[in-house]
């Protein structure tokens, strides 16, 4: 993990992300206020792995929903056997 510090009103914006972009390249680097995280800068190949398993999530939302429907019938088909309008 990387810490760079921005506390010093003087430093530019510019500067800091030079910082951070000469960091090691896998690393992820944390911003933090009052010493707690409030946001990363992370790799793109992690970027990446999480959009991998969120698609992978949505795709089996999608298939138990699919295989949830598979056994319904329409509520005008009901209502037509029943002769309900």
């Amino acid at each position: 993990m990387v810490r760079l510090r921005y506390r010093e009103p003087d430093t530019s914006w510019f500067q800091y992300c030079q910082d951070a972009k000469n960091a090691k390249a896998k690393e992820r680097i944390y911003l933090t206020r009052s010493g707690k995280r409030i946001a990363a800068i992370v790799p793109i190949e992690d970027v990446e792995a999480i959009e991998k398993i969120e698609d992978c999530i949505d795709r089996r939302a999608l298939k138990r929903a699919e295989m949830a429907v598979k056994g319904t019938v329409p509520l005008e088909n009901v209502k037509a056997d029943l002769g309900i309008e």
